[in-house]
């Protein structure tokens, strides 16, 4: 999450892979985190791990593809 030794911003991310989505993504997530809340975030963390095994079983666009 560091890069050359500072933070990347949370707002207007620079995404130009599915890593960086996913990386906003959870960054989105944790930025809307209740410390109070534990079950609210627990249920955050289980939404954000479905999210990714979903994403997991699609394929990659086809270069050819827009």
């Amino acid at each position: 999450m560091r890069e050359n030794g500072s933070l990347k911003p949370v707002v207007d991310p620079v995404i130009v892979d599915r890593a960086d989505a996913a990386e906003a993504l959870m960054r989105f997530f944790l930025a809307n985190a209740d410390a109070n809340d534990h079950d609210a975030n627990d249920t955050l963390v289980e939404e954000i791990c479905k999210r990714s095994r979903a994403a997991r079983a699609l394929p990659s666009p086809r270069a050819d593809q827009d």
